[in-house]
């Protein structure tokens, strides 16, 4: 699995490229601070209408690349471990 990884794609004639070990750095600090995250921090929209069929977030493209817009609200709690 870990060939699908963002981190560790050297696939495709990439191998004889020069890749950034800062890449490889970057990944994975990214990952841990997303494990810490689910782990730790109850994240949910802050709309009503998410319970009753889903809450996408509007969406600003840019071309061919779509990203959230900066104005959208997100809730998040501390989870309380027992």
């Amino acid at each position: 699995m870990h060939g699908e990884c963002f981190g560790a794609d050297l696939s495709n004639n990439m191998a004889d490229l020069f890749v950034s070990p800062g890449r490889f750095f970057a990944v994975n600090e990214l990952k841990c601070l997303m494990g810490y995250l689910l782990m730790n921090y109850d994240v949910k929209w802050p709309h009503r209408d998410f319970m009753e069929g889903g809450y996408i977030p509007p969406l600003n493209f840019y071309g061919i690349v779509a990203a959230p817009d900066e104005n959208t609200t997100v809730m998040i709690r501390r989870r309380i471990r027992f």
